[in-house]
């Protein structure tokens, strides 16, 4: 249920990326779930916020992993 502000309290995609990525040569992609994705199944259950505001958090928490994301050292 999403109650209140969505926070990204650590970085678990990036370090997961850092590890896959140093495995093999070739270059990887890393994919992420949209935000209006994740709302639409959030929103499929009870929820407080409304959908356009859940969104919005979502997108923020994901635009931090993606900055995380393109720091993340080369393998």
């Amino acid at each position: 249920m999403l109650f209140g502000d969505v926070s990204r309290p650590t970085d678990d995609d990036g370090r997961w990326w850092t590890y896959a990525q140093s495995l093999t040569k070739q270059p990887m992609k890393a994919m992420l779930t949209g935000p209006v994705t994740i709302v639409e199944l959030v929103v499929s259950f009870a929820t407080i916020f409304p959908a356009q505001h859940a969104c919005r958090q979502i997108a923020l928490a994901i635009r931090d992993e993606v900055a995380d994301l393109e720091a993340a050292p080369p393998a």
